[in-house]
């Protein structure tokens, strides 16, 4: 999965003027199933328009037995993974500034 030239020009100039890595138009990105997010007795998974999007669900539901509920996030996770993450990263907690 590649980032497409469309997606590399939208990234305001300014930003990488302010220290931002710049979008790079068929850089890799970085999309994998393992960054799931569990909560609750669910698991919620990465979807990136791929035949194998369902694979994953199937694979992980097996791994975590019929006690969990496994979904995939409608419509896909590419706008999230274009900055660099992926549903697990945006669900991590964020410090105060004080707790530094």
């Amino acid at each position: 999965m590649f980032r497409t030239h469309h997606e590399a020009d939208t990234i305001d100039p300014e930003h990488i003027t302010k220290g931002y890595v710049p979008r790079l138009a068929n850089a890799r990105l970085p999309g994998s199933y393992i960054n799931h997010y569990c909560a609750n007795g669910g698991a919620v998974v990465p979807q990136f328009g791929y035949p194998t999007d369902q694979q994953a669900i199937d694979v992980l539901q097996a791994a975590y037995g019929p006690g969990y509920k496994v979904v995939g996030v409608p419509g896909g996770t590419r706008e999230v993974l274009l900055n660099a993450g992926n549903v697990h990263c945006i669900t991590q907690q964020h410090v105060l500034a004080g707790d530094i």
